[in-house]
């Protein structure tokens, strides 16, 4: 193992204390990506222009409905830790969402 091979995913270089590997666990449970997963759901527009997000018993809500959202940005943010529940039309993550 190299110096810098990332003990997580074992592909990816740690380049600047992140992994290059857009797959890789360890990169997928920072602040970079939960903000990357902020930045998706505003390319799709605000949701609830009152309360966007919502935290509850362990459970991070995203008030926004995913049914114009397109697949590739669907899967991204289920990689980034929001999952989409399709018969509710909300995200939610229980990998952001400690209260």
């Amino acid at each position: 193992m190299k110096k810098n091979d990332c003990i997580y995913c074992d592909t990816g270089n740690i380049i600047n204390n992140v992994c290059d590997n857009p797959d890789c666990d360890r990169k997928n449970r920072t602040l970079t990506a939960f903000i990357e997963g902020m930045q998706i759901f505003l390319k799709y527009g605000y949701g609830n222009n009152i309360t966007p997000i919502h935290c509850e018993h362990d459970e991070l809500s995203i008030c926004l409905s995913g049914e114009n959202m397109k697949d590739e940005d669907i899967e991204r943010l289920d990689k980034l830790g929001f999952e989409y529940d399709k018969e509710e039309d909300y995200f939610y993550s229980y990998r952001w969402g400690s209260c």
